[in-house]
């Protein structure tokens, strides 16, 4: 059973490390303009959207945009309806999924391996100078890296803890992250959930029941086909 003393501890770590990742992640991301290529294609195309009041076609200068799925697009529209149309707004929710992937590295890596690698993988994250940058601009990128991120490690706490409704999570994000950057979370995702479990000497029927591969399918296929079959009729 934890102590109280224990348990305080563990929270003033928590706090630590989420204050740390508010202050870097979120510092100034407000404080320049929309310039880059990638950010002005983006958060022009939200904008787009947002003007027509458009959930489902992407478009840039009026022209149909395939870059992307359009997750990033979506949470873009909700900033802009809730704070108006500014680089703040159309960066708002990357910094979000910045400090939500520090949360969730801290949160699973406390439960596979202790506290003290869950404080410096907390630490390390939330202070390198590239990850600040990745979750300062509004591109599908941080939408991606969360994602993608809460996907796999909810697969591995799944796979050592037997608690398979982390299983659920796994493919529910997988394919949040399809949303956010197309196939390539499908083909990260699968080529290494297949070689892992490939190196184990463990795949048969049996592991693909005990992943719910197949409910985890069509989890999958519930988050993404409504918006492509749409777009595809748009």
């Amino acid at each position: 059973m934890q102590s109280k003393v224990e348990k305080r501890v563990q929270d003033k770590k928590w706090i630590w490390i989420m204050s740390l990742a508010v202050v870097a992640i979120s510092a100034n991301f407000w404080g320049f303009p929309v310039y880059l290529l990638d950010e002005a294609k983006n958060a022009g195309c939200a904008w787009e959207m947002f003007q027509r009041g458009d959930w489902v076609t992407p478009t840039f200068n009026g022209q149909l945009r395939t870059d992307k799925p359009p997750l990033h697009y979506f949470f873009m529209i909700l900033s802009f309806k809730a704070f108006g149309v500014s680089a703040w707004s159309a960066r708002l929710f990357s910094v979000i999924m910045g400090l939500l992937t520090v949360a969730v590295v801290y949160y699973f890596t406390r439960k596979l391996t202790g506290e003290r690698v869950a404080f410096l993988s907390g630490l390390v994250l939330a202070s390198s100078v590239f990850v600040i940058l990745e979750f300062h601009l509004a591109v599908p990128d941080p939408y991606f890296i969360f994602f993608l991120t809460l996907g796999w490690l909810s697969f591995a706490y799944a796979w050592e803890s037997g608690v398979s409704r982390y299983y659920y999570t796994c493919y529910a994000a997988v394919a949040l992250a399809f949303m956010a950057k197309g196939p390539v979370a499908v083909a990260l995702s699968g080529a290494t959930f297949l070689l892992f479990i490939v190196l184990r000497g463990e795949f048969r029927w049996s592991v693909l029941l005990r992943i719910k591969f197949f409910p985890g399918a069509l989890i999958f296929l519930v988050l993404t086909a409504p918006w492509w079959v749409a777009v595809t009729l748009a």
